[in-house]
């Protein structure tokens, strides 16, 4: 139950972040169920040893500046009497001075405030009030990323592509991990080495960025006709397979508009890559051929996946991962290439 983001460092202090949008709601209200059960989670947190109370920094941070009394005295205390009198105070708006719960008490946040204000979870409660931090966004999280970005010395005409790169970089890795049932942590330091690497390249004009955010869901659906679709279905890929060419299509199709209307790659450029992609197309698929011991299905996926695999630099540049298996389905959607040895004979046919 680290938070929704938490920040671990080697001395073994951890900082467990819970962000809060606040666009429609008040998250940090003395009556808010957001923030009665941000406090709730943290108690149970420390009490089933998820971490140790004196070595954590409690953080809620709330996209837009709101008001909350008691969540603001929560951020005040800076000593044991002031954690105890905010806490107290706090107690008295929904217990009366026998303990009991008062009638007025919203039924959504009775389980919340029972559990954090337990007689034996208020020593808890109390430390954790002292470890308390409290922050506002600015309402708009790009823009405050890239100030950030700006003081790392990320020149001015890059910071941009730097960011929209990172922030591309960290789904995917999280995403990998989740996927791969590992724990989803990035290190401080890969992630800047990262960021520096890809800052390099672009300022030396060896790499193309990426500005294609991930497809929504409809989006996705919209395309599940597309001819190139019908050609992977061909040769028997597999949905995960096929909802990634989709996105890899719609990403490169964006991405080219980018590099043209940026001034970044000249026109012909494009049709000189594409030549390429074909000509890589026709060699792997005239050796592939050669094996007619396999499956049409197995000769058509390892086409496509050798197709995928291509290493293709446009106007002397590399291109992001996705760009190359992009223009690939790109072009199986005119359809000037096909995976299936008979995939002509077969659009025509459905």
């Amino acid at each position: 139950m680290l938070g929704d983001v938490a920040l671990d460092d080697s001395s073994g202090a951890l900082e467990p972040w819970e962000l809060k949008s606040g666009a429609r709601t008040n998250p940090i209200a003395n009556h808010s169920l957001e923030l009665w059960k941000t406090f709730g989670n943290w108690v149970r947190a420390v009490k089933n040893e998820e971490f140790k109370v004196e070595n954590t920094r409690f953080h809620l941070r709330i996209w837009r500046e709101r008001r909350g009394v008691t969540c603001e005295e929560f951020a005040r205390a800076s000593t044991q009497q002031e954690a105890a009198s905010a806490v107290g105070k706090a107690k008295e708006l929904f217990f009366t001075p026998r303990g009991l719960l008062r009638k007025g008490v919203a039924k959504e946040i009775r389980r919340e405030v029972l559990d954090v204000f337990a007689p034996e979870n208020l020593g808890m409660l109390r430390e954790i009030v002292l470890r308390f931090h409290l922050s506002f966004g600015t309402k708009s999280s790009y823009e405050e990323l890239l100030d950030r970005l700006r003081t790392k010395l990320i020149d001015e005409e890059i910071c941009t592509d730097v960011l929209l790169y990172a922030l591309g970089w960290v789904k995917r890795e999280i995403d990998d991990a989740i996927e791969n049932r590992r724990l989803p942590i990035i290190a401080v330091d890969v992630f800047r080495n990262e960021v520096n690497s890809f800052r390099n390249r672009l300022k030396s004009r060896e790499f193309l960025p990426s500005f294609a955010g991930e497809p929504s869901t409809e989006a996705i659906e919209s395309h599940k006709l597309r001819v190139f679709v019908r050609q992977m279905l061909f040769v028997e890929f597999a949905e995960d397979r096929v909802l990634s060419g989709i996105s890899d299509f719609l990403a490169a199709k964006t991405n080219r508009v980018q590099y043209a209307n940026r001034g970044l790659v000249h026109r012909d450029s494009f049709e000189e890559f594409e030549r390429a992609l074909e000509s890589a197309w026709r060699n792997h698929r005239d050796e592939i051929e050669l094996n007619r011991g396999e499956d049409d299905v197995t000769r058509g996926q390892r086409l496509a996946l050798r197709c995928f695999g291509e290493r293709v630099r446009l106007q002397g540049m590399d291109v992001p991962w996705h760009f190359v298996p992009g223009c690939y389905h790109a072009l199986a959607d005119e359809p000037a290439i096909g995976w299936h040895p008979r995939y002509t004979t077969l659009l025509k046919g459905t």
